[in-house]
């Protein structure tokens, strides 16, 4: 008998990963084909049941720039435009479940060390450039742990592969484990922590 696996998919780790190695923003069509190529190299013999997507949807505020003091509206910049169709467009895509968590504005800092060190050897005044909001993701772990536990304990799948680096999943797989389920799981490079390792029942590195 063919057993059936579901792919769940950390989204913020994903698009950080891929927007770290490839310099832009990943599309709908790059995720599907990611997952495509997990079912190719990990699960080749196992049955798609469904590819689960956590992300959180894009802030929608209205925030006062920390210099200016100008009013931002979130919703006018070009990144919200972009995250929101390929939201969009995953979440109507075959076989995919789209799980939506929220943002939260926590403030504003600075870019990064190198605007710091810019400061100091060329003193000047800070300007709105310089900053970048501070946005808390919410709603997105504990999703994928729900959804864990129910395709553990109903027997959904004989099989997960989880694709994320976040240690906060260890209970859900600790779960999965001793609800059957053969656990595997998946990152975007090498750094796989020792703690995740210990409570997988494989661990695959896939790129894109």
């Amino acid at each position: 008998m063919t057993n059936k696996v579901a792919i769940l998919i950390d989204g913020g780790y994903v698009r950080a990963e891929y927007a770290k190695s490839k310099k832009k923003h990943i599309g709908s069509e790059e995720v599907l084909s990611y997952a495509k190529n997990i079912c190719k190299k990990v699960c080749p013999k196992d049955s798609l049941f469904r590819i689960y997507f956590y992300d959180a949807k894009p802030f929608e505020g209205k925030k006062t720039l920390p210099i200016s003091k100008a009013l931002l509206d979130f919703k006018k910049h070009p990144a919200y435009q972009h995250i929101v169709r390929f939201q969009n467009t995953l979440a109507r895509s075959d076989y995919v479940a789209f799980r939506f968590g929220m943002l939260s504005f926590r403030g504003w800092r600075l870019k990064n060390d190198k605007v710091i060190h810019e400061m100091i050897n060329k003193p000047r005044s800070p300007e709105d450039d310089d900053f970048k909001p501070m946005l808390e993701q919410k709603m997105v772990d504990i999703k994928i742990g729900l959804d864990i536990a129910w395709l553990a304990s109903k027997r959904i799948v004989d099989k997960i592969v989880i694709v994320t680096a976040d240690m906060d999943f260890i209970p859900a797989m600790k779960f999965a484990r001793k609800e059957g389920l053969h656990v595997v799981l998946c990152t975007l490079n090498d750094s796989i922590r020792p703690e995740m390792r210990e409570h997988a029942d494989e661990t695959k590195v896939v790129t894109f």
